[in-house]
């Protein structure tokens, strides 16, 4: 491993899991260039570059162009790293918001969890899906699983308030969001 790229690529995801404005993801895309600059070969860079475009879809960029560079990116990755969980969420992620081809993308993000079960990202991103297709208390599983995993986590643990206002369970909702405010006033 390239400890340069390596430390360029987790630049990348610290700064595009901080806050996604116009002006960070185009920081985060710079690092994760500087990844692949110093390492070609770099998969994680790809998946990178690809969730990047992604946001860009809702930023500053046109939705048409940001998801066939996230697809072009993702596919890359996985043309190195077919194995790579990230890439595969990655290639999930465009395939339901880009392309709306929701059985290819749920494929995707059941092989991101089969290749790495403790894929968080993978988790939280397939429990969006779910959501999507309606099938509420396997959203609310996957989300009860990320609150086991990260227990402190207001983000996952207004996740689950969602994901159990959206399975209409109103009342578990409420007790959820709580708790998510009691973890974090702001």
């Amino acid at each position: 491993t390239n400890w340069e790229a390596y430390s360029a690529y987790l630049k990348g995801r610290h700064i595009l899991l901080d806050n996604k404005s116009a002006a960070t993801i185009k920081v985060a895309l710079e690092y994760f260039e500087r990844a692949i600059h110093l390492d070609p070969n770099f998969a994680l860079a790809y998946a990178g570059i690809a969730d990047a475009y992604a946001e860009q879809a809702d930023s500053d960029l046109d939705p048409a162009k940001a998801f066939a560079l996230s697809k072009d990116a993702a596919t890359r990755a996985l043309s190195i790293s077919p194995d790579l969980a990230e890439a595969h969420v990655s290639l999930a992620n465009e395939l339901l918001y880009g392309e709306w081809k929701w059985s290819e993308a749920e494929r995707e993000y059941r092989l991101a969890l089969q290749v790495k079960p403790t894929y968080e990202e993978a988790h939280h991103s397939y429990s969006h899906y779910l959501t999507l297709a309606g099938r509420h208390e396997q959203a609310i599983s996957e989300s009860l699983w990320l609150l086991q995993v990260d227990p402190l986590s207001s983000h996952m643990n207004s996740h689950l308030g969602l994901a159990f206002l959206r399975g209409d369970r109103f009342d578990e909702a409420l007790s959820q969001f709580k708790k998510t405010m009691a973890l974090d006033p702001n």
